[in-house]
């Protein structure tokens, strides 16, 4: 895979992964029995399942494209390029980890775990508007758009519930 599409596979896994991450956290999060230890392996089980969705999506995608069947390598590295699904979580699960230790409150590492996952697509909203030269009033647009679409996760939860 070229080194530009590479890289837009992998920033497509950690979007995605953020985006899944934070909808799950917000779900949950209006569960009165679903406390962090919950809410962190749910997480997991559900970045998990994803991931290998995405794995087998791919793979089954390449596959069709040739007549032989691909090499363990070849699944391996479909694998690589879909693992920074799982990578965006890791600090969500941090924020649910401090409260299931109980060094903050529930509700703060949970809504720790969904603004980590709303800053990080602020973030990706930032190195967007870098790489595209764009204007100051452009870059807070994108960072803006980004932001808001994490936002606007939390919202539809507030809504839903």
């Amino acid at each position: 895979m070229s080194t530009a599409r590479g890289r837009q596979m992998r920033t497509l896994a950690m979007v995605y992964g953020q985006i899944l991450t934070i909808s799950v956290v917000a779900e949950l999060s209006e569960d009165s029995q679903a406390g962090p230890s919950e809410i962190f392996f749910s997480v997991v089980l559900t970045m998990v399942v994803f991931w290998l969705a995405h794995v087998y999506a791919e793979a089954v995608a390449v596959r069709l494209d040739r007549p032989e069947p691909l090499t363990w390598r070849e699944v391996q590295a479909i694998m690589g390029e879909e693992w920074p699904m799982m990578r965006a979580t890791i600090p969500p699960l941090l924020a649910l980890a401090l409260a299931w230790a109980g060094v903050v409150s529930e509700r703060s590492g949970i809504n720790l775990a969904m603004a980590l996952g709303i800053v990080a697509l602020l973030g990706w909203g930032w190195v967007i508007a870098r790489r595209s030269n764009l204007s100051g009033l452009g870059t807070v647009g994108s960072v803006a758009v980004n932001g808001l679409f994490g936002l606007a996760i939390v919202a539809l939860k507030i809504i839903v519930h």
